[in-house]
């Protein structure tokens, strides 16, 4: 089993995080093209913030995200900025609330 290892000036490592992203009250909310909108954005938030969406799968009322992570960057800085565009993207769209 071969590894991939984030290589910096000064570390490696292989930090990944499993995020579930939930609707309110667990409706069904999230379409094909609603869920392609929400991959597009997070693959576009990570390439700028310099992580990597290894893996994104979803249903009608949950996203699911494999998130693999330097260690300049905190959880809470990933989450609040995939959450924070996608739903704005969402919204802009004419999504379903």
């Amino acid at each position: 089993m071969t590894t991939q290892f984030r290589r910096e000036r000064h570390s490696v490592t292989d930090l990944k995080i499993h995020l579930v992203c939930v609707t309110k009250y667990r409706r069904s909310v999230f379409t094909a093209n609603s869920l392609d909108l929400i991959e597009k954005s997070f693959r576009e938030v990570a390439e700028k913030m310099n992580f990597a969406v290894l893996e994104f799968n979803g249903s009608g009322n949950h996203v699911h995200a494999l998130i693999e992570y330097p260690p300049k960057l905190s959880v809470s800085q990933i989450v609040n900025a995939l959450k924070g565009v996608s739903s704005r993207r969402y919204g802009q769209a004419g999504f379903p609330k």
